[in-house]
This record gives C-alpha cells, structure tokens and sequence, in this order.
C-alpha cells in the first residue's frame, strides 16, 4: 500500500472511467481514444450451444434484435439482416435481393409455406424423404420474376430436431431442369435420384 497523488486531471479520468463502467455498453479502446456505446435498451439472443462463449447469437423474429435509442439492428439467428426481412418480408422484396443468404432468411421469416403460394411456386414433383424418414419433400418451379434466374427450389425438413423441439423447414436452390424431388436431394450431395434413394438417414 503506498500514497500515491495524482493530478486532477487524472482524477476526472478515474471518475469518468468508474461513471462509464456503470452506465456504458460496448466500447473499443484505441490508442489515443476510447469508443463507448449506451447500454442497448432492446437485446434478444437464441442460445446455441453450452454456456460460454460463442453460446449465443443475436435472433429476434419480430423486430430489433439489438436497439438503442434512435437506431436498431436486425438479426436472423445471427445474421445481420435489412429491417424488412424480419418486420415486411414480402415476394417482391425477396425477389429483389441479390444476397442469397438475405433472401433465404426473409423466405424463413415470411415461412416456406406461406412464401410457396405468395410467390406462386408450382408443384413439380414430391416423395418421401428417404434420408429423413417419415418427412416428405417437394420440388417447386420458381418463376424467373420472383427469383431473377430460372431455378427451382427442393423443400425439405432439416433431419435433426432443433433446440425447441421443432424441425425447421428450408428450401435449397437446384438447377431448373432437375427432374424429380429425389434428383434435387441427391444433387445437393452430389448423388443421383437413384442413388440418393438409398440412402441413409441425414443430418
């Protein structure tokens, strides 16, 4: 233990940093400056994994995943997203979106189902999932308006459950003159219609 005096100036910066800890978010310190943040009034998480680090991810399906006042961040299961994925996901937007990882996730927040009659998708073909037992898939044409190129899109039901017991449907972009539900399942593994017949169950 030692008396140790220190200028004022010192002593502001001792009682400024004490005032931030308390009342301050996020910050970044850098060498001649420091960045501090409000504490965000509006903080949504999903978990995905142990408790630790990386065990969350920002998520919110209705509105902000992070906000402050003035300003928001929107996030799908931890993707930074435009505000209209989450709160106005329509086909015409979706259409017009060049980032395919953005327009996955507005499909996901409008739902698949929903997204499949907007949109005007056709039914090409459907069969058993035969590498999910007891799910089905179906094999849907896009029209080139909705999604900029000719494709057509393989629905599907993930293999495994998620953390709420539910089993997330998604849809997967394959080539427009794939034929059969089955040759777009097994194209994405890189199998034949045939092959991907016999498989065994996925994940």
């Amino acid at each position: 233990m030692c008396d140790l005096e220190l200028d004022g100036d010192l002593w502001d910066g001792a009682r400024a940093y004490e005032h931030t800890q308390e009342s301050g978010g996020w910050w970044w310190p850098f060498r001649d400056f420091v960045m501090v943040s409000d504490r965000p009034h509006t903080l949504h998480l999903e978990q995905i994994g142990p408790r630790g680090w990386n065990s969350h991810r920002l998520h919110c399906a209705t509105g902000p995943a992070v906000a402050w006042e003035g300003w928001a961040l929107h996030y799908w299961h931890g993707l930074k997203v435009p505000a209209w994925v989450v709160e106005g996901p329509t086909v015409e937007r979706i259409g017009a979106e060049r980032n395919s990882e953005i327009r996955r996730c507005a499909i996901e927040s409008m739902g698949w189902p929903e997204f499949v009659q907007a949109a005007g998708l056709q039914l090409v073909d459907k069969a058993d999932d035969p590498g999910n037992p007891g799910q089905r898939i179906g094999l849907y044409d896009v029209p080139e308006e909705v999604w900029g190129d000719r494709v057509r899109v393989l629905l599907c039901v993930n293999g495994t459950v998620e953390r709420g017991g539910i089993r997330r449907r998604f849809g997967l972009t394959v080539p427009a003159d794939t034929a059969t539900a089955l040759a777009a399942a097994g194209w994405g593994y890189g199998l034949t219609g045939e092959q991907y017949a016999t498989a065994a169950r996925r994940t």
